[in-house]
């Protein structure tokens, strides 16, 4: 058992190692293949049509058959394609009802049966269209269908008595013997045209090195949709073990290249203007050739001339001297460096104004996340114009309640006292409330140096009451 599986194992290793090679997946494969099956009989009839049979009914039963082919297996991509079959196809179906019943013998009754039994055999010829998907490597899912076409359709039957003495009789009461409707010949009414659905699995190995030749063990599942016969109910389902050769004729890709060289040799004269000398190119070609390509590559090389004005060298020195205040010169210059320090102050509004309506803090102010504002200096605002400026302020201050951590800061939320805000506190708080949050989870200021209060108009506001426009009154001060 142990030798069977390290087999095994090693004829999957070297599959699965070719298939690291170059995959040539998109040639078709042409082959044969052969099936043996074990046949599954399902029924519900008791005779067929114009045939003398005594039957209750006949369900089921067993059969073997074959199959004998060819195919084409058409790629669409390395792991998708359609395997086209033509074959002939066997089937048999061997049925048999046992009926009980009693046997008169003489003046004597016996318990005894009535065994019927119904074989029949079926040749078709057709095709079977198959798509297949490649789960792993060389193993193959199949789905598809047969289209079968009758090519024959036979029976033979008999009736017989088992289990007791005694015979059967004719009409007139004379005895002709234990077995009656013993008949044979072709099935009436058979099937002309059958549809089978197929489920298979297929593993392809590689015969050879170069592997155009494949041997394809398979597996299949054949479902009988119509029944065999048009006019009972007589389908046969199959379990179907086959082997196929499939061949790919080999197909070399052709690819070519090229490669170019230019060498350039420069040679300085005596001459103001510079000119050039293209060579003269020479070529060969070079074969590679494998398995599953042929590359040409065809070699260039030239040899090209620059002609440059020659360089001549200029010999000399420089001295270099200083000038002192009363324009004498002299030998040791100096330089004086002067430096400036001025400071930039920059005026601020102590202000956040909110969109209307709104609590949330507006897209225009700089919101840092926390890593950013462990980067922020206030030197990085010295190049930024005012309102750039401004926009950082809610940074600023918190960059500031930093660097003095025994500072306070109250905040004042305020709306503008008109429309949908007007007499909403509610909307004050939110706001200030909002630049609370946001110098606690960014700057990380304690809470207990953050006073918040809020009101109605600010005290003092930006627009009086009566002008139209009130935004400057949505305000944190």
């Amino acid at each position: 058992m142990k030798k069977l599986i390290l087999f095994v194992v090693v004829i999957l290793a070297g599959t699965m190692g070719s298939s690291a090679q170059t995959e040539k997946w998109k040639a078709v494969k042409y082959g044969i293949f052969g099936e043996f099956s074990i046949d599954q009989n399902v029924a519900d009839f008791n005779k067929l049509q114009a045939i003398p049979n005594c039957c209750p009914k006949f369900t089921g039963g067993s059969g073997t058959g074959a199959s004998l082919g060819g195919l084409v297996d058409i790629p669409f991509a390395p792991a998708f394609g359609i395997i086209l079959r033509g074959s002939f196809t066997s089937f048999t179906g061997n049925m048999q009802s046992i009926e009980p019943t009693t046997v008169i013998e003489g003046s004597t009754l016996q318990d005894g049966n009535f065994e019927h039994t119904l074989n029949g055999a079926f040749t078709k010829i057709g095709i079977d269209p198959l798509f297949y998907y490649s789960i792993i490597p060389n193993l193959k899912v199949n789905l598809g269908a047969r289209l079968a076409f009758k090519l024959s359709s036979t029976y033979d039957q008999k009736e017989t008595i088992v289990g007791a003495k005694g015979s059967f009789v004719d009409t007139n009461g004379n005895e002709v013997g234990r077995i009656r409707n013993n008949l044979s010949g072709d099935i009436p009414n058979a099937a002309g045209f059958t549809l089978y659905g197929l489920l298979g699995l297929s593993y392809d190995l590689p015969m050879n090195s170069t592997k155009t030749f494949l041997m394809s063990p398979s597996v299949f599942y054949y479902y009988d949709v119509n029944s065999m016969v048009s006019d009972v109910s007589w389908k046969i389902n199959s379990l179907r073990f086959g082997l196929g050769i499939k061949y790919s004729p080999v197909s070399k890709t052709k690819k070519y290249d090229e490669i170019r060289k230019v060498d350039t040799v420069y040679i300085q004269k005596n001459t103001i203007a510079s000119s050039f000398s293209k060579g003269t190119e020479k070529s060969k070609t070079e074969v590679l050739s494998d398995d599953v390509s042929e590359t040409s590559i065809t070699y260039y090389q030239r040899t090209d001339t620059v002609f440059t004005q020659k360089v001549f060298a200029l010999d000399g020195s420089i001295n270099v001297v200083g000038v002192d205040s009363l324009g004498n010169e002299t030998s040791s210059a100096g330089f004086t460096v002067e430096e400036f320090t001025s400071n930039r102050i920059q005026p601020l509004l102590p202000y956040i104004f909110f969109d209307d309506n709104s609590g949330a803090i507006p897209s225009k102010y700089s919101s840092l996340s926390l890593e950013q504002a462990q980067k922020f200096t206030l030197k990085s605002l010295a190049k930024s114009e005012t309102l750039e400026t401004y926009y950082h302020l809610l940074n600023i201050i918190g960059k500031r309640m930093q660097e003095n951590p025994s500072a306070t800061l109250k905040i004042v939320g305020c709306n503008s006292g008109i429309g949908s805000e007007l007499g909403n506190k509610t909307l004050s708080t939110d706001r200030a409330t909002t630049v609370k949050n946001y110098l606690q989870d960014v700057w990380k200021v304690d809470e207990s140096r953050l006073i918040i209060e809020s009101r109605d108009t600010p005290g003092t506001p930006s627009t009086p009451l009566n002008e139209p426009d009130k935004q400057l009154n949505l305000r944190n001060s």
